[in-house]
């Protein structure tokens, strides 16, 4: 009998990237701003031919960094 490895589905994969829009929804504003800091340097991202891709680290450290400073006021 031979062994067959099963792979997961696509769908339980977890993402590693947001789109510009996503961030835009998740900081409330628009997602042209979050492009503008792209092209600005201010967001780590990665262009993959018009499109800006953003580490979800980035996002999940940000919102942390943003935490703790409101707690500390």
């Amino acid at each position: 009998m031979e062994v067959v490895s099963i792979k997961k589905p696509q769908e339980q994969l977890k993402p590693v990237m947001y789109k510009p829009k996503q961030v835009a929804q998740i900081f409330d504003c628009s997602d042209v701003h979050i492009k503008n800091l792209c092209k600005k340097g201010e967001i780590p991202h990665l262009k993959l031919g018009k499109e800006y891709r953003i580490p979800i680290a980035f996002v999940e450290d940000t919102i942390n960094e943003l935490q703790t400073q409101k707690i500390s006021k």
